[in-house]
């Protein structure tokens, strides 16, 4: 099961790596339920396209292929009526927006309306 990260630096996190260590921040104080080690495995929609619950998995890092791997029997699914992507810097991954046939601006990120909102997304 997916540890909480530790308070403080370890010998397997040296600097100049980021410092992966337990923050809270003003939000987190605010009241909220943390879990770690979590992939998202796919968004659940109705028949009219509305999402209502989101596919996850537990998941836990490879160090000998670089890559999160899914912990087997571990899916669950969640409620849920919005999700929010948080892509970074840098944009998101190209074939992301090509599966979920959403189009890109001319900076490459995720193509939206005035109100932030993308495209109505088809669930199958």
């Amino acid at each position: 099961m997916p540890k909480k990260p530790p308070i403080s630096r370890n010998d397997k996190n040296p600097w100049p790596h980021w410092p992966f260590t337990f923050k809270t921040s003003s939000s987190h104080e605010e009241g909220v339920h943390r879990e770690w080690g979590i992939l998202a495995k796919r968004f659940i929609g109705d028949k009219n396209g509305n999402l209502i619950g989101l596919e996850t998995a537990n998941a836990e890092f490879d160090k000998k292929t670089m890559k999160f791997q899914e912990l087997k029997n571990t899916s669950k699914v969640w409620n849920c009526d919005m999700a929010i992507l948080a892509l970074g810097f840098i944009g998101p991954e190209q074939n992301l927006s090509q599966k979920l046939n959403i189009g890109l601006n001319n900076r490459g990120n995720i193509d939206c309306n005035s109100s932030y909102q993308t495209k109505k997304i088809i669930f199958l």
